[in-house]
């Protein structure tokens, strides 16, 4: 009997474990499974954000990135539409629930680290062209002119100088000529013009510069300091180091091609620029031209680009030029001239003047570029165009097309690898500009300032009783 009360107490504490353990692995069971839901309402929440994304910015630019701003509501409104996502989504089990918006990444960070991603999947995703392909086919031969060969250029007129000086002092005796050339000097006509100038001879009648004027200081460039290059030309052509120093300014950019190739791709099927006509919806044009430029509306843009273009042409045409024996013999001839009176000047002089020829020559090549014809990348005497008036009537050197050559746009990719690091942020500002331009907002301004790509909810729920912690991250 006794035996049998021991059975009974011993079963009964077996059975109150046992109902105490199923309790509690129903209690974990029930708390995994709350956990499990939040952790899927969190996704769901932050899936509601990122679908936010800014659609103008992405059906233009390929762009996804969210307004952390949301239309002047500041941040904390992202985390009040969370929070009221994941009361929806959970009932009544849940409450006190918090969201944090936490490690937010903005499109600008760390150099506009995600917009180069982005642009790089844009292109490794097939949606690129090939068009830096087809310039690398079309410049595959070298610049004919180097640093060597302007140095030999100099030190050939440096001792043709000496020869003369050697002469003049053996011929001391002889009366020299004093009579000063009536020659007339191609350098007179072209140091007349200025940059500006020059882009006004050049602008095709109708070309469709918008009236828009960027404010520097709103635009996402404004955190970075621009890199002021040296490309341009001194047109008195008087100073042979000088010219040697211009007219190898536009040179080493094939490395810069093959190495920005994904980003040029994205710029060239992206951007506007002058030879693609108007686009009336956008603020500025001349797009491509103020990524390379960066001035504050179209028309300066091009007076800065069509000036770049002469000095990338400059030292293709130079190269060519002192190989032409007949243009050399002509170029000397009207050195000796114009140095009557310093004849130890001729020999640098002659190869001043035939700079001057190569300058009007790459005038004339921007000028048909603009008329949307290509231009041939390497020159020889028949495709050479300009005589030393050339510019006073460039309409005679519009009509030829090299199918081999590069266009317009092609030297303002070429260009453009000279300011890469810029470009990026000049790329936001142009989607900045438009945006606002194009997307109803209300009258509150998107900043790409506050824009981001990436971030994490952190969220707090109580659960009949206990508090649950989750953290997601999540991004484009």
């Amino acid at each position: 009997m006794d035996n049998k009360g021991y059975i009974t107490v011993f079963m009964m504490m077996i059975t109150a474990a046992l109902i105490s353990l199923v309790i509690a692995v129903m209690n974990i069971v029930d708390l995994s499974n709350a956990e499990a839901k939040l952790a899927i309402a969190v996704n769901c929440a932050e899936s509601d954000i990122k679908a936010g994304y800014d659609r103008y910015i992405f059906d233009n630019y390929h762009i996804l990135l969210i307004d952390s701003d949301f239309d002047g509501r500041k941040e904390g409104y992202l985390e009040e539409r969370a929070e009221e996502n994941l009361r929806n989504n959970l009932g009544e089990s849940f409450s006190d629930i918090k969201v944090n918006l936490t490690d937010k990444t903005y499109i600008m960070d760390n150099d506009c680290a995600e917009l180069k991603k982005q642009i790089s999947d844009y292109f490794i995703y097939g949606l690129g062209d090939s068009v830096i392909d087809n310039i690398l086919d079309k410049t595959k031969e070298e610049s004919p002119l180097n640093e060597g060969v302007m140095e030999e250029i100099i030190d050939s007129a440096d001792k043709e100088s000496k020869k003369i000086e050697q002469k003049q002092s053996n011929d001391k005796n002889k009366k020299t000529d004093e009579k000063k050339s009536k020659e007339k000097d191609p350098r007179d006509s072209v140091k007349k013009y200025s940059d500006s100038g020059i882009a006004d001879l050049l602008n095709p009648k109708g070309g469709s510069f918008h009236d828009y004027n960027v404010d520097k200081s709103l635009m996402p460039s404004i955190n970075k300091k621009s890199f002021e290059d040296r490309i341009q030309v001194d047109r008195k052509f008087s100073d042979m180091d000088r010219f040697k120093e211009d007219a190898l300014s536009g040179n080493e950019w094939t490395d810069g091609l093959k190495e920005s190739a994904a980003t040029l791709s994205y710029v060239s099927n992206t951007f506007n620029c002058f030879t693609d006509g108007d686009s009336p919806d956008k603020a500025l044009n001349l797009e491509i031209e103020y990524l390379i430029a960066g001035k504050k509306n179209d028309k300066e843009n091009f007076i800065a680009v069509i000036n770049k273009i002469i000095v990338v042409r400059l030292g293709f045409n130079y190269g060519y030029i002192i190989t032409d024996l007949d243009k050399v013999s002509k170029m000397s001839a009207l050195a000796w001239e114009l140095c009557a009176l310093t004849p130890i000047a001729q020999p640098a002089v002659k190869y001043l003047l035939l700079g001057c020829w190569a300058y009007i020559e790459s005038v004339a090549d921007a000028y048909s570029l603009l008329r949307g014809n290509n231009v041939a990348y390497l020159k020889n005497k028949s495709n050479w165009k300009t005589d030393l008036s050339a510019l006073t009537h460039l309409e005679d050197f519009c009509s030829s097309n090299d199918e081999k050559g590069l266009s317009y746009k092609e030297y303002l990719l070429i260009l453009l690898t000279f300011h890469m690091d810029e470009s990026y942020y000049r790329m936001l500002d142009i989607m900045q500009m438009n945006v606002n331009l194009n997307e109803e907002r209300n009258g509150n301004y998107l900043y790409i300032s506050n824009c981001i790509t990436s971030f994490s909810l952190d969220v707090t729920a109580n659960y009949k009783g206990k508090e649950i912690f989750i953290s997601e991250d999540t991004g484009y």
